[in-house]
């Protein structure tokens, strides 16, 4: 099985550094950063989109802005749970 994650540039550092870092749960997993291209319009339609995934207060953009929430909790992996 191959694949790899992205994020947004920009956004998740503090998460992807510690998810990426030697005995992280994602050590060794290639993370694709990204920043999207196009005209207004076309970004606009993309940020209301990245808005209504997540934008639930459930969402994990949510507990990733909550600084109540340790970022090793953010990263642990949710199968050995």
């Amino acid at each position: 099985l191959s694949f790899e994650l992205q994020r947004l540039h920009g956004m998740g550092q503090d998460l992807h550094d510690a998810a990426t870092a030697a005995g992280g749960c994602l050590a060794g997993v290639p993370v694709r950063v990204y920043a999207p291209v196009g005209h207004h319009d076309q970004l606009l339609a993309y940020l209301v989109r990245r808005l209504l995934e997540n934008g639930a207060n459930s969402s994990f953009v949510h507990a990733l802005a909550d600084e109540r929430v340790d970022v090793a909790q953010l990263v642990a992996d949710p199968a050995a749970a």
